[in-house]
């Protein structure tokens, strides 16, 4: 398979994506999958990224994960494969933030593609939420302006749990599928309220 194959390496997983062609501003991958680090070099993974008709001739990573990154960096090159780290440098992107390459890179990897997408005349504000909820801002010259960082629903949970004597430990439904009651009638709805309703009435302020 000629293209490439785009590793997005965050703190929780690691997203993969086939391309065979990027004609287009925005081109979309012929193929996703989702590993965990641990994952990588085993059965399901080998299963997935290591047949002759996947295999990619070149791999495209982008971490806020340096332990899952070398990892994977590892077993490319072990299978003879190309593997390039894009840093903030290696990015089209001017930023108006105080040390840029802090900043992480799937931040300013969104910013780039926000700058495809949105109209030349607008500013755009970046919500993504994962492990941390970020949102940041372009301007309208496409300029990074930075933004704000907050804990993830489930890091909050986490916390809650880890800094309390009798709190649970909550699986929180994926952001969007269902919208809890805001006064919780027990201990894990009232949790559960906070966590989804504190999340995004954070998310709201700050894009006020």
């Amino acid at each position: 398979m000629n293209g490439l194959v785009a590793a997005d390496v965050g703190n929780s997983s690691i997203k993969l994506g086939w391309f065979t062609s990027l004609d287009s501003a925005c081109p979309t991958p012929e193929r996703e999958a989702t590993f965990t680090a641990d994952q990588i070099g085993s059965p399901e993974w080998m299963s997935c990224v290591a047949t002759n008709e996947l295999m990619p001739s070149t791999w495209v990573t982008a971490s806020v994960n340096e332990t899952a990154a070398a990892k994977l960096h590892q077993w490319v090159t072990s299978q003879q494969q190309h593997c390039i780290s894009l840093k903030h440098e290696s990015l089209d992107l001017e930023t108006a933030v105080v040390l840029p390459e802090r900043v992480g890179i799937d931040r300013l990897l969104a910013a780039v593609a926000v700058n495809q997408l949105r109209p030349p005349e607008s500013a755009a504000i970046i919500v993504d939420s994962g492990t941390a909820i970020t949102v940041d801002a372009v301007d309208v010259s496409g300029i990074f302006q930075g933004g704000a960082i907050l804990p993830g629903i489930h890091l909050s949970a986490k916390s809650l749990f880890d800094g309390t004597d009798q709190l649970p430990l909550l699986e929180i439904p994926e952001t969007g599928t269902t919208h809890p009651p805001s006064i919780g009638k027990d201990t894990s709805k009232a949790i559960t309220s906070g966590l989804y309703w504190g999340s995004l009435g954070a998310v709201k302020e700050l894009i006020a």
